[in-house]
């Protein structure tokens, strides 16, 4: 808007600018995501943006305001989002807020990430060692994938690679003659490379639908927030059922070959026990979730599971009615569009199981158009705060080693360029 209209960027804070959000934003139906970081500086950083929900874009966002903190912790975060909720005439009484040790396994991936760290050598050494023992291409002989401390998925990565080819880094490293990551390897005997191997197996087999939800939860280009309890729902019966001895194929096969019952009795115990605590976490931040009422009904009413299934009747307007957003829709229509939903939804999953309840909804817009509306608003709700996450690359790219005399208020106004001109 400020481009467009040829507008010098310093006037963004200015009064009448303020005034114009603040017409714009209340009336409207808007979430905010916060976030804090520490800059190359040192500096606490605390930004929050706020997301206008229509149907018709998910990604309407704004810069609220990014803040130097003095102490990062719950006071000074809660006066910046207070501070943002009244510069926006937001009234703040509607405002919801939601928000495994293996030491065995840690050990090796850090060995063998500073086994091969800055040494190219050592690298197509490996290469040429796994050529040379896989001739038939049996295996890829593709590099270890070092895990990087600001990119938890790199570690998971790590480990997938550890469950297929520690016995190669194994058999590789103890023929190196230097280092403690090599003598690391040198002093490994079978039993601990049994136990790290079956606490890889295992991360692999019960760890990967965790990860895969969180991926999907990470995507703001999509929407979430139906299938967050749901997912919740799923990983919780799937610790459970950990908590109680029920491993898949590849984690019992490898508890078969621990060397002595005594260890097999002890990793056994130690993946129970690690269970039981991620579903007894997984229940207790459930239980004390602040926005449990709304992901929950948001999950009852529009995850898929549960659409062709629903009773369409009075009782389910009634739940959807306890939703903010649910205000304008009359019951008639949202029966009426419900049904409609229902059908087109059963008929999507005939031809695809992974159906896309957003793309469902668009093809009744122009049939039901309330109805869809206000559920499209409703499922654009960001069920993560990934958009604060990418606010921060953007502000390292602002803020970098070329433009450290940037002040903090030219700084949020870079930010409000950059999201506005997404």
């Amino acid at each position: 808007m400020l481009l467009g209209a040829n507008t010098p960027l310093e006037k963004a804070d200015d009064d009448s600018v303020c005034t114009w959000l603040q017409k714009y934003i209340p009336g409207r139906h808007e979430c905010e995501s916060a976030d804090e970081t520490t800059d190359e500086k040192g500096w606490c950083i605390f930004i929050i943006l706020i997301r206008v929900l229509t149907s018709a874009s998910g990604d309407r966002l704004f810069v609220g305001g990014v803040t130097e903190l003095d102490n990062a912790n719950g006071t000074e975060c809660c006066r910046g989002i207070l501070s943002v909720l009244a510069k926006y005439n937001i009234k703040y009484e509607n405002v919801v807020l939601w928000g495994l040790y293996l030491p065995a396994l840690n050990m090796c991936v850090s060995n063998v990430k500073h086994a091969f760290l800055n040494s190219r050598k050592r690298k197509h050494g490996y290469r040429s060692f796994l050529q040379g023992k896989y001739p038939e291409n049996e295996k890829n002989t593709e590099l270890f994938p070092s895990p990087l401390m600001t990119r938890w998925n790199s570690w998971f990565h790590s480990v997938e690679y550890i469950a297929e080819y520690l016995e190669d880094l194994t058999d590789f490293l103890t023929g190196v003659d230097s280092g403690v990551s090599a003598k690391y390897f040198t002093n490994l005997n079978n039993c601990e490379c049994a136990i790290i191997h079956c606490s890889a197996e295992f991360l692999m087999e019960h760890g990967t639908p965790l990860i895969k939800h969180i991926l999907e939860l990470e995507g703001s280009s999509y929407n979430v927030s139906h299938k967050l309890y749901p997912l919740l729902s799923d990983l919780e019966n799937n610790f459970l059922l950990v908590s109680r001895g029920i491993f898949r194929d590849k984690t019992s096969t490898a508890l078969s070959k621990l060397p002595t019952p005594v260890k097999k009795c002890q990793m056994t115990e130690n993946l129970k026990n690690f269970g039981l605590k991620c579903a007894t976490k997984l229940q207790n931040l459930r239980e004390k979730d602040s926005a449990k009422p709304f992901f929950s009904t948001v999950g009852n009413l529009y995850a898929v599971r549960n659409v062709v299934n629903n009773p369409v009747n009075e009782k389910l307007f009634a739940v959807a009615k306890t939703l903010p957003i649910v205000t304008t829709v009359t019951q008639k229509e949202f029966l009426e569009g419900y049904l409609a939903f229902q059908a087109q939804t059963a008929k999507a999953l005939e031809e695809e199981p992974n159906v896309v309840v957003c793309q469902v909804l668009q093809g009744l817009k122009n049939y039901h158009t309330n109805f869809v509306s206000q559920a499209l608003a409703i499922l654009w709700i960001p069920a993560s705060n990934v958009d604060c996450e990418r606010g921060f690359s953007t502000y390292r790219q602002i803020f970098s080693d070329l433009c450290t005399s940037l002040i903090t208020c030219n700084i949020e106004i870079m930010l409000t360029k950059y999201f506005s001109g997404r």
